[in-house]
């Protein structure tokens, strides 16, 4: 119970914290997604932040297309490295 009580956490606290520059997770977020509607994983068009294992590892990224894909949150939240303090 313990261990569920913390995954449920991690993944409300990664989706409040929300998506800044993980480039990664975005890659690997797509190819579920892509897997989940039967696109190709490999696209010229992604350039450098193409999918560049398996598609047996997309599957594991495939429950991961059914939640949303986190926003950008401003950078005036109270855990930001870049907000400014008051003078």
């Amino acid at each position: 119970m313990t261990a569920l009580a913390l995954l449920a956490a991690g993944i409300v606290l990664f989706i409040w914290r929300g998506n800044r520059s993980m480039a990664d997770f975005t890659v690997n977020y797509k190819a579920g997604d892509r897997i989940l509607h039967g696109e190709t994983l490999y696209r010229v068009q992604d350039e450098h932040y193409q999918f560049k294992y398996s598609p047996y590892c997309a599957l594991i990224y495939l429950p991961l297309a059914l939640l949303p894909l986190p926003r950008p949150r401003p950078s005036g939240s109270p855990w930001s490295s870049s907000r400014s303090r008051p003078s």
